[in-house]
């Protein structure tokens, strides 16, 4: 599958209307919120481990170029580590979520059991919004 249709099918599923992506940039890590799709060059195609089935996917990734433009448009500093021990493992995108419930107020979806079709990961002024740190499929 080409990257195009994967992103095309990808939106035309998505049952969220935003996204609030963090990532790290200089030892430091920011949190950006972007309304609507994510742009095609914040996504690459990537294949799952062998033992998921080795499936392509389409994948968060984010160079240093567009880590300065996000910082450039608005993307805020954040202290991560305050969810250091709140959630298990070292699963930044569960601990980024959590973050992120708490920074809003929000109430994330029972912690993605629910597909991106279905909704987004938490509701923040009555949009739905997809939660993801940088690397998440």
């Amino acid at each position: 599958m080409t990257k195009g249709n994967a992103i095309r099918y990808y939106r035309k599923y998505d049952g969220s209307q935003g996204y609030i992506i963090g990532f790290t940039y200089k030892k430091k890590t920011y949190m950006a919120r972007i309304e609507g799709h994510l742009m095609p060059r914040f996504l690459k195609m990537g294949k799952q481990a062998s033992k998921k089935g080795g499936h392509e996917k389409l994948d968060l990734y984010l160079n240093e170029e567009l880590k300065e433009e996000l910082i450039r448009k608005g993307a805020v500093e954040i202290d991560f580590n305050k969810t250091k021990g709140q959630v298990d493992g070292k699963n930044n995108g569960r601990r980024f979520e959590m973050f992120v419930q708490n920074y809003y107020g929000a109430i994330v979806r029972d912690w993605d059991a629910d597909g991106f079709w279905v909704g987004g990961d938490l509701v923040i002024d009555g949009k739905e919004y997809q939660v993801k740190f940088e690397g998440a499929q």
